[in-house]
């Protein structure tokens, strides 16, 4: 979630403590690649891009990315490598064919090398990058789901004006917020959504790993969903009939799991656990990955 809002330092915080409960997670490496790449430090984005592919060994992303890296800084032989990487792990990709058809030379054993301004001109796009992780990665058995919706009050000084407010909500195990904060919203709305938010309740998140200090049984664990709470103005408020649900809005868009809801658009971004992330052994990151936890915490 922080790094889809362009909040690289925090995400990059939490991809790190992501690597410490899962060192050999590839997704945490690449993405933690791309922060470093996208803040100037190329050669450490290169050896997370490397730790990517050596824990997996079919990681598309990161052979692109090193293809490119490695094109622009004009090293032919690691450029070559890595284009051979490509070609045999994404035969189905169009411009793939294309360039085969172009080289054939590359078919052969060994492969053509090409030489650095004839790389330079390939037309070779990346897969589509989706910062959207999925149950697997996030270790999700079961998404939080909406038990009970808080309908808002309309602020009395609002003056008739409609507004949408997004809050993040940290579901906890027992399915109780315990924290809401504003992600974006414009007073006086986003207090209103603040104490909407707060009576909200949720059948908790459930891990499909065991989780430290609890049960066997008892897979319950935190997780922050986003929630996008209407306000329209007295007589014009939107009936829940004619909203769309959370599946319905994500199926047009982004891939997230959704949260079914009546009165508000719900949607699960199972992400951070705040300003305090290893305070809970039970708490899924703001990386989308399982973090670790301080000794006894949880409940």
């Amino acid at each position: 979630r922080a790094h889809r809002r362009g909040d690289l330092d925090r995400a990059g915080e939490f991809y790190e403590l992501s690597l410490e409960e899962q060192g050999k997670n590839s997704e945490a490496h690449y993405q933690l690649g791309n922060i470093q790449w996208e803040s100037g430090y190329y050669q450490d984005a290169l050896d997370y891009y490397r730790s990517a592919v050596r824990f997996d060994v079919h990681f598309l992303k990161a052979h692109y990315r090193l293809f490119y890296s490695h094109t622009a800084s004009g090293l032919v032989d690691s450029a070559n490598y890595y284009l051979q990487q490509i070609i045999r792990k994404d035969r189905g990709n169009d411009q793939v064919k294309y360039i085969l058809e172009e080289f054939p030379g590359l078919r052969q054993a060994p492969p053509e090398e090409l030489s650095l301004g004839a790389m330079e001109e390939l037309e070779l796009d990346p897969p589509e990058e989706d910062l959207f992780a999925s149950p697997e990665v996030l270790r999700l058995r079961e998404y939080p789901l909406v038990r009970k919706v808080a309908l808002p009050a309309y602020p009395p000084s609002a003056g008739g004006d409609s507004a949408l407010v997004n809050l993040d909500v940290l579901v906890g195990r027992d399915g109780r917020p315990e924290s809401v904060e504003v992600f974006e919203g414009d007073e006086p709305f986003a207090e209103a959504a603040l104490e909407a938010g707060r009576n909200y309740q949720f059948f908790p998140g459930e891990s499909m790993d065991r989780v430290p200090y609890q049960d066997e049984e008892d897979r319950r664990v935190r997780v922050w969903v986003e929630l996008v709470l209407p306000f329209h103005p007295p007589g014009k408020t939107a009936s829940s009939r004619n909203l769309p649900t959370a599946s319905e809005r994500e199926a047009g868009s982004e891939s997230a799991a959704p949260v079914p809801a009546s009165t508000t658009e719900g949607t699960t971004y199972p992400e951070g656990v705040g300003e305090n992330p290893a305070a809970a052994a039970d708490t899924i990151s703001a990386a989308a990955l399982p973090i670790p936890a301080a000794a006894g915490a949880g409940e």
